[in-house]
């Protein structure tokens, strides 16, 4: 019996028709004789309630599959039968039952089957016919004499015909239950198909139906529908045949490989995981290799980029104001080639198939069972894991190709390629057809409006003129058709290529960033002046990729991470670009448009980064760029000077969290006031990034008259990680202060951008977030800088306060002061400046010999400088107190030295030189003594006031602790012994003696250094010491700043210690040190603790069981 749903329409949806447009892919329509097999499709059905569409609308038949709701905001979608995919999950297995009535199944009793129910399973398609749509009074009523049909009443009946079936197994359609007594419509295994082999709808109804398939595959299931539109079964009109696909429980394969002029069509029989393809990965590696290659035996391997299909697809809206969504296809892509059609040759495709490559769509995912999705089985023998490898011949042929360039262009932009051309070039390979010459070149270029606008069309040919019609026509698929001629006197002729037109064009504002589309020149002829005939010629396609020239991250801005990537690219460090990752980088980078990838490139998109002009590359309207990632942080030094003093100022970077990949570019606009400070020279790179593998300044742009300078610096060789902790001064450049500055404070704006050049820092992921963020504000706290003129002549200034390795190999294993010192700087160290903030890994070196050599530059000291214009203070070992005033003496220099105009700017490089391990796993405070109370009044240094600076040492740390605290453990022993080495660098995290090497020697240091230092935080003044009071908390700051710290009134006691659960009680009667509070689990108020006198407190303090709550 046929159980219809008469009230399908009401319920459904709302009553409305929608227009509906055929999906056929015409934009393949010259290549309609070379497809192998089946269609691209562009939208999956799993398992929601979805319809095969049979309406009859103004006089035509209109067959779709539908999916639909009455909520607005999901509104329904048709889609063509040739454009969608059912699947039928391998949920859908179920036996058999016995009984002869289920023989039309196809397979004996007890054996699996796929069923999808006519009941709805919500793990399952729910999968319904349909003629909601069809105007009620379209078909003539009458009764229905099919034995399957009961309704007496005569209906307006529509007749679905299944006409053909091909797949692997049986195809049946039933009612009435899965395992009640079946009435069968449609078995192809009864004798196959014939007249009886059909279904039924009434007019604007719903019907829900079982359909078994045997065995899993790809199914393809031609229906033809009819109905009588005059009484009496007269007037019989028939849809055309329509074949709808199902994909039931099948491996991943590939149906379908067909060649184009560029490149080839691969589709498959269920939709692929797009976001795991690539032709191209970037410096890491960690997109792997490229999972499609194209081959020629003679020419090699062939450059391009992967394209998926796009088509516009109607939405019905409750407005029925025609809502279209653009989707991309789920079961194709298309590999184009570079630079013009595939040259003869015989040609060989691969396909990777493995565990991130070509794997099943998420869409598959209906339930977690892992049956769900399926890797490509490249040979079609059901077992997945290999590769599908096909072949295809390009024979030679004397027809000329007519090209049109590819290029990369975003939102905005006008299409010039390359930009200083008149238009995008459409260009003839010869001119000769036949042997004789040529005087018309007409032809069609299909594109899509959502990524270009096309306005007309010019030719520079003498005697040429050219016409276009942008509008030409408008495909079903949501592609225009823009047909152009260039016609006129004299006759070309000859072999070599001339650019016969520039086509105008320009790209939507709107355009989605870093799409992709193919541009396909069909229907071309020219005139051949000879023989007064049009003759057809080839048509070679090109790729369009919607993104700015240069933009190698994405980020739909020019900054020094482009050309950091660029550079990576052309010297050979990965193969393209992670953001464009199907995008041959050529189209991407190739601002020279050399051909390749370079050095030069990188440089012109550094230049076009900071505002310079550079023609090749057209100007952006570029979005004030995103951030993300870990939060490094960039900032001015302060700095002083009088009237007609040059004086170095910097930017400094510090990593307050690991990067990984490491820092690759950092781009500044600053700015000052012009009527006080000049640049002088150019700026160059700070000690940092110096000390740095591969970087440079790319280009700087600097405005006099306004007082602005931007700047971006990169590298070709990132490191893999920038640890926390690392940085130090990033960029310097002079200022030289007009004579006639008033004295006083004034600002040094580290500025959130100056027009199109934004101040950040990147990575090979994109860019990164400064925490703070630079504002245009020039007060902008921890990243703003203080440039203080003062009175009268050239005034002492400090410009430098540097850290460095003395007795190691870097200044040749020598522990006297001389020049070679240079070379053994910190260049990823820099100094602790009072009112910075927490210090960090920055502040800190690991060195085995401790804090044992500083220098100081002072630019116009006033008197000859000796160790007396210093004050020299380190903390304890244990816990460091910001008070440094209580803290003791450091031991004297063993060596003081004055070098003069050896330091930044010329200034004068003061050397101090310590003992070995004298100032060890602790905090030395140095201050240079100025007129004022710290400094005594001393007016020997000719600084007005001190200027007081840190450096910490925690040897054997690798930067692995926390927020507040350097902690040297086992983990650091173990990266010692995980990174041993020969030739590191300054920089090496592990190379605690540096020596060179990383061996055995630095994991005995880390094993026998075992404890931590507090990462100071110390007011700008530093603080007083706390007033010593009662026995409480207040006591304990003063006992940690002192050399035998003590509790009034405190004979013997015992403290109980909870950490982390477990309970430690000690007897003390002497030594209080540190408090703090953990959390793990629960917070826990670690208040005191407390060691016996005599006890070692590194020892008890730094216990494995405690390092490992520590940095757990």
């Amino acid at each position: 019996m046929l159980h219809v749903d008469l009230l399908g329409r009401s319920t459904r949806r709302p009553a409305r028709i929608a227009r509906r447009a055929s999906l056929r892919q015409l934009e393949y329509e010259a290549l309609e004789s070379r497809i192998v097999l089946d269609s691209t499709f562009f939208k999956l059905m799993t398992i929601q309630h979805a319809d095969l569409g049979f309406d009859y609308i103004g006089g035509q038949w209109e067959v779709s599959s539908e999916i639909g709701s009455n909520n607005p905001a999901d509104p329904a979608v048709d889609y063509a039968p040739d454009q969608t995919l059912h699947y039928v999950h391998p949920g859908a297995l179920t036996s058999r039952p016995g009984g002869a009535q289920w023989d039309f199944l196809g397979v004996p009793a007890g054996q699996q089957l796929y069923i999808l129910p006519q009941n709805q399973n919500p793990n399952l398609l729910y999968l319904g016919t349909a003629s909601e749509e069809t105007p009620i009074g379209t078909f003539a009523p009458y009764t229905e004499t099919d034995p399957r049909v009961t309704q007496i009443a005569p209906f307006a009946w529509q007749t679905i015909q299944v006409v053909a079936k091909r797949g692997p197994g049986e195809f049946s359609m039933w009612q009435s239950g899965q395992f009640g007594a079946p009435t069968v419509f449609v078995s192809t295994a009864e004798g196959g198909l014939t007249s009886s082999d059909k279904f039924f709808l009434i007019e604007g109804g719903h019907v829900h139906y079982n359909y078994g398939f045997t065995q899993p595959g790809f199914y393809e299931i031609d229906m033809q529908a009819s109905g009588y539109l005059g009484p009496g079964q007269t007037n019989q009109t028939s849809s055309a045949v329509n074949t709808f696909y199902f994909s039931v429980d099948d491996e991943l394969k590939v149906t379908s490989v067909t060649p184009t002029e560029s490149g080839f069509l691969a589709r498959f029989n269920r939709p692929i995981d797009l976001t795991t393809l690539n032709l191209y990965d970037g410096s890491a590696g960690s997109l792997g290799a490229a999972d499609v290659t194209l081959v020629g035996d003679s020419v090699g391997p062939v450059r391009g980029s992967l394209v998926v299909p796009t088509a516009v697809i109607p939405v019905e809206a409750d407005s029925a104001t025609g809502q279209k969504e653009r989707t991309q296809a789920i079961n194709a892509v298309e590999f184009v080639r570079t630079g013009g059609p595939l040259v003869p040759d015989n040609y060989t495709v691969t396909l990777r198939s493995d565990n991130t490559t070509f794997a099943a769509s998420t869409g598959f995912k209906t339930t977690a069972t892992p049956v769900d999705t399926s890797i490509l089985d490249g040979n079609g023998d059901g077992t997945t894991g290999d590769d599908y490898v096909g072949n295809f011949t390009v024979v030679s042929s004397t027809l000329p190709v007519l090209s049109v360039a590819d290029f990369a262009r975003g939102g905005g932009q006008a299409v010039a390629v390359p930009a200083t051309a008149a238009g995008i070039p459409v260009t003839i390979d010869s001119t000769t057809i036949n042997g004789h010459p040529i005087t018309s070149v007409d032809a069609e270029l299909v594109y899509d409006p959502e990524l270009l606008t096309i306005t007309g069309m010019t030719t520079t040919v003498s005697g040429w003129s050219a016409t276009m019609d942008p509008s030409f026509a408008t495909l079903s698929d949501g592609k225009m058709v823009a047909k152009f001629t260039v016609q006129g006197a004299p006759a070309l002729t000859g072999t070599t290529p001339v650019t016969v037109g520039f086509v105008q064009a320009s790209v939507p504002s709107d355009a989605p960033y870093a799409d992709k589309q193919v541009l396909r020149l069909r229907n071309v002829t020219v005139f051949d002046n000879t023989d007064g005939l049009d003759v057809p010629i080839r048509g070679e396609d090109a790729l369009h990729v919607a993104a700015f020239l240069g933009d190698a991250d994405g980020s739909g801005t020019l900054s020094g991470g482009d050309a950091s990537q660029v550079a990576q690219v052309g010297v050979g460090s990965g193969t393209g670009f992670t953001a464009y990752q199907n995008a041959d980088p050529l189209l991407i980078a190739d601002a020279s448009n050399s051909g390749t990838v370079s050095g030069g490139d990188a440089s012109l998109i550094a230049q076009k980064a900071v505002g310079l002009t550079v023609p090749q590359i057209p100007n952006a309207v570029a979005p004030v760029p995103g951030a993300g990632g870990p939060d490094p942080r960039l900032h001015f030094e302060d700095a002083t000077g009088a009237p007609g003093d040059t004086v170095g100022v910097y930017i400094n970077f510090e990593a307050t969290e690991t990067i990984s990949p490491g820092l690759n570019s950092i781009d500044v606009a600053v700015s000052w006031d012009p009527a006080k400070f000049t640049m002088v020279g150019s700026p160059t790179l700070g000690s940092y990034l110096a000390g740095l593998p591969g970087w440079l300044v790319g280009a700087f742009n600097y405005v006099p008259a306004e007082g602005t300078l931007r700047i971006t610096g990169y590298t070709s060789n990132p490191q893999s990680t920038t640890p926390l902790g690392a940085g130090g001064r990033a960029i310097t450049f002079d200022l030289q202060v007009d004579a006639g500055a008033p004295s006083g404070p004034s600002s040094l704006n580290l500025r959130q951008n100056v027009e199109t050049t934004y101040t950040g820092a990147e990575n090979n992921n994109g860019l990164l977030t400064l925490i703070p963020a630079p504002t245009n504000a020039g007060n902008d706290v921890n990243v703003d800088g203080v440039f203080t003129i003062t009175t009268g002549g050239s005034s002492a200034s400090i410009l430098g306060r540097e850290i460095f390795y003395n007795g190691s190999k870097f200044d040749g294993f020598s522990t006297a002061i001389n020049a070679s010192d240079d070379a053994a700087i910190a260049t990823d160290k820099s100094a602790y400046l009072p009112g910075s903030g927490p210090s960090t890994f920055s502040n800190i070196t690991s060195y085995t010999r401790g804090i044992n050599g500083v220098m100081v530059d002072i630019a116009n000291p006033a008197g000859t400088l000796t160790v007396a214009d210093f004050t020299f203070k380190m903390s304890t070992q244990v816990g460091a107190s910001n008070t440094p005033s209580t803290w003791a003496a450091a031991p004297a220099p063993t060596a003081f030295s004055v070098r003069p105009g050896a330091g930044v700017s010329g200034s004068d490089r003061v050397e101090i030189v310590w003992a070995d391990g004298a100032i060890a796993n602790r905090w030395l405070e140095v201050i240079v003594e100025g007129n004022d109370a710290i400094g005594g009044s001393n007016t020997n240094t000719g600084l007005a006031e001190s200027d007081i600076f840190f450096f910490g040492n925690r040897i054997g740390d690798t930067g692995s602790g926390t927020p507040t605290l350097a902690i040297t453990s086992a983990a650091d022993e173990i990266a010692a012994r995980n990174n041993a080495g020969f030739g590191s660098a300054i920089t090496n995290l592990y190379d605690f003696d540096r020596t060179g090497l990383v061996n055995a020697v630095d994991q005995i240091a880390a094993r026998n250094n075992g404890g931590f230092l507090t990462k100071i935080n110390i007011t700008d003044p530093p603080a007083a010491p706390a007033v010593s009071g009662g026995a409480n908390r207040a006591n304990v700051a003063v006992a940690l700043a002192s050399p035998e710290p003590s509790i009034p009134g405190l004979a013997t006691w015992s403290a109980s210690v909870d950490l982390v659960g477990a309970a430690v009680d000690r007897p003390i009667d002497r030594t209080v040190y540190a408090t703090r509070t953990v959390e793990r689990g629960e917070a826990i108020d670690v208040t005191l603790a407390v060691f016996s006198a005599g006890e070692d407190p590194m020892e008890a303090l730094v216990s494995d069981d405690l390092l490992d709550e520590l940095i757990g």
